[in-house]
């Protein structure tokens, strides 16, 4: 029923207020009319207009008798009579449009916007059912929107954290991105770790709002960490770092009102599921209702991924991963950081024995002994003599080096001791030790024929590449013997008596351009007669030294450098994920969210609070006949508040709310189902070669439950063949059936 209502002015100071109460009561004594304005005016005003107002009841039968709904709004602070009024705070802005009469393009105003509803009963007693808190919106570089046909303004005000949010670049916040770690061994290596909770807690509370408080924390222990969850914040602002955080997960930055003002709140659209929030809400006032569900947003699986699982893959880790394979020994001796072991090998030439020893993967000693048999033959006195002589040593060589404490494939010296025995039929044999590595045994050895020492040093820039390498050899020049006139039966043995020095030296100097200049200087000695000036005989040799011209070439090849690993081979990293499924109650496509920071532990309860933020929604629209001033995320009707719009003008106050709840018609998944790779690509690690492949370690997926990577043992063809070797990472395709190596490092 159409209700007259009839408001009168009242001079207040320089102003007028104008008041228009309007009600209308039914037999349950619910007011279904609502017509309440206060403005300031310049002049006095009498104002008449007509309103209808609709109730949800329709057995509207007397004005008279239980409460009265009474709605008051008003918006100050502007250049002019204001014709209507819109609020809306939809989480992360709260906004107001504000219409007035006349032309004000120029005007940058700051409103006070503020309303309240109260249910007054017979004995003028009020009680409140609403409010709106007085709300302060500055207008900020936003212009004016104005209507010259209508002769009125139109002014929009936003509250945001924009500015602060996205205008402010950060510096780096990461220790180690301004002072990283050094190495370490490789079961003792460091990794410094950063917590995400109080840095981004820190960032938006110095830099954004001091008020800054998050409603749930469900980063509380999840960190950052050097070189395996890897982070900066250079050149992001706080938007960003909460976006590649808390953002993941879901959660958003909303206005919560403080006073007048408003702080700065992190939390979840939907918080999580612990009951039905309280319903203050009375039954009687709202004029409208609606409901829908929301289904399409479920997915029918989500998977989260997280961090990799990293292990530090050093040599006991990967002998244990290649188990008794038969090339166990041959592996383990390659890769092993120290060891010592021996070969042998036979030929028709003799028999040869090695000997070897590691240490920080390096070999640092080596053995060469090759023994056979000689059937030594001599001339004397025009009849042949031979005589045979079993397993004794035809050669003997020894390498030592020496590397770079710090540095361990960096070698500083090294040394090569050759020699060769000679025999004749009257030879004496001697003892020859041999003493390791490996290696520990005695032989026969007879007449020194020659012998050789090679000594390098090198020299290596600060930069780390090789600036010189120096070899001086020496080898046997002359001999001598005791008895060497006599019988050959009275023949002492020979020793060696003069010795030859050989030098060559190597330097590498950059030119620029990638060029570098390599010289070799050589110098070498040899023996020459010295003659007697009177007879003329040789009387004795003399060793002479001649430096030979050198050999200077500009050449783009570089000289040594070397990587300086540590005991390490490198990481194993597995990656790391969970899969959730709604079952029949996925509606929506497949989703899938990395969570980079995330450790494996996390990834199940992370997981099913996406899914929550994702599942089923009653969603309840309530349209009330007064202000009310509730947030996004109160509790309200059973639900959690979802977006608040209130409209006004010179006919009252009409507020919309949105409200969405938990469907608990479907159980939540809560358990994770593990998470496979793509079968048809990937990296594997290398265990021991086999012929035209390699067996490799191949990483299937992760199992969430049981927090271990799925692991085949699987067959990789080289098709290029390149030579991968133990511990490398072998990328792969799968071709016709066939996983197939595409590169490896």
């Amino acid at each position: 029923m159409p209700i007259l209502i009839l408001g009168g002015g009242r001079r207040d100071g320089g102003g007028v207020t104008v008041s228009l109460p309007a009600t209308a009561r039914t037999r349950r004594g619910l007011t279904v009319g609502l017509q309440a304005w206060a403005a300031t005016r310049r002049e006095p005003v009498t104002v008449g207009l007509w309103a209808t107002a609709t109730t949800l009841v329709p057995d509207v039968e007397h004005l008279t008798g239980g409460p009265v709904l009474e709605t008051d709004s008003s918006v100050t602070g502007l250049p002019g009579d204001m014709l209507s009024w819109s609020y809306t705070h939809g989480g992360q802005y709260e906004e107001l449009s504000v219409v007035v009469m006349g032309q004000h393009g120029l005007a940058l105003p700051t409103a006070l916007v503020q309303a309240r509803g109260i249910a007054v009963s017979a004995d003028e007693t009020g009680r409140p059912l609403g409010i709106l808190p007085a709300r302060v919106f500055q207008a900020l570089g936003q212009e004016p929107e104005v209507d010259v046909g209508q002769d009125q303004t139109t002014f929009l005000f936003r509250n945001d954290r924009d500015q602060e949010l996205r205008g402010i670049r950060l510096p780096e916040l990461v220790p180690w991105k301004l002072n990283p770690t050094p190495e370490g061994t490789c079961t003792s290596r460091p990794r410094q770790r950063l917590r995400i909770s109080p840095l981004v807690q820190a960032v938006m509370r110095d830099r954004v709002d001091p008020n800054f408080a998050l409603t749930t924390d469900p980063l509380l222990h999840a960190e950052w960490v050097e070189s395996e969850r890897d982070f900066s914040t250079l050149n992001l602002t706080p938007q960003d770092l909460w976006d590649q955080t808390y953002g993941l997960l879901g959660m958003q930055l909303h206005l919560w009102p403080q006073g007048t003002g408003f702080k700065l709140v992190g939390r979840f659209t939907q918080p999580p599921v612990q009951g039905s929030p309280s319903a203050p809400l009375s039954g009687r006032w709202p004029l409208s209702r609606s409901e829908r569900r929301e289904r399409r947003q479920t997915p029918a699986r989500l998977t989260v991924t997280g961090a990799p699982s990293v292990t530090p893959l050093d040599y006991q880790t990967l002998m244990a991963l290649i188990g008794d394979d038969p090339a166990r020994d041959e592996i383990s001796r390659a890769l092993g950081p120290g060891s010592e072991w021996f070969e042998e090998s036979s030929a028709d030439t003799g028999t040869t024995r090695r000997g070897y020893r590691k240490a920080r993967g390096q070999l640092v000693d080596q053995v060469e002994l090759t023994t056979g048999d000689v059937v030594a033959k001599e001339t004397v006195d025009g009849k042949e003599v031979s005589v045979t002589f079993s397993g004794v040593v035809l050669s003997l060589s020894r390498t030592s080096t020496t590397y770079d404490p710090d540095c361990a494939d960096r070698p500083q010296l090294q040394r090569t001791l050759s020699r060769t025995y000679a025999y004749t039929p009257f030879t004496k044999l001697d003892v020859v030790a041999v003493n390791g590595p490996g290696i520990f045994t005695t032989a026969l050895g007879g007449d020194l024929a020659s012998e050789e020492e090679a000594l390098t040093t090198y020299t290596y820039s600060p930069q780390g590449w090789q600036t010189g390498k120096t070899t001086t050899t020496t080898r046997l020049g002359s001999l001598q013997q005791e008895g060497a006139e006599d019988e050959p039966d009275k023949r002492g043995k020979l020793l060696s008596k003069e010795r030859l020095t050989d030098i060559t030296a190597e330097t590498w100097l950059p030119t620029g351009a990638g060029r570098w200049q390599h010289t070799v200087q050589r110098s070498v000695q040899s023996l020459v007669p010295v003659y007697d000036t009177e007879s003329g005989e040789a009387v004795r040799t003399s060793t002479v030294t001649r430096p030979l011209p050198p050999v200077i070439e500009t050449t783009d090849q570089a000289p040594p450098s070397y990587r300086c690993p540590d005991a390490c081979l490198r990481d194993l990293s597995d990656p790391t994920g969970a899969v959730l499924v709604a079952g029949d109650a996925g509606f929506g496509e497949e989703q899938t969210v990395a969570l980079p920071w995330a450790s494996a532990g996390d990834l199940v309860p992370l997981g099913r609070r996406l899914m929550e933020d994702r599942w089923h929604r009653e969603v309840r629209t309530l349209s009330l006949p007064y202000p009310l001033g509730v947030v996004p995320g109160a509790p309200l009707d059973g639900g959690w508040v979802r977006e608040v719009s209130i409209q006004g003008s010179a006919a009252g106050v009409d507020t919309s709310v949105t409200v969405a709840a938990f469907d608990g018609l479907f159980p939540l998944p809560t358990i994770g189902q593990p998470y496979l790779l793509d079968p048809a690509s990937g990296s594997s690690l290398m265990l021991a070669g086999r012929p035209g492949g390699a067996r490799v370690r191949l990483v299937r997926g992760w199992e969430p439950e049981g927090q271990k990577p799925i692991v085949e043992d699987a067959f990789v063809a080289f098709r290029t063949g390149f030579p991968p070797t133990p511990g490398d990472e072998i990328s792969w395709t799968l071709v016709q059936g066939r996983r197939e190596a595409q590169s490896a490092r």
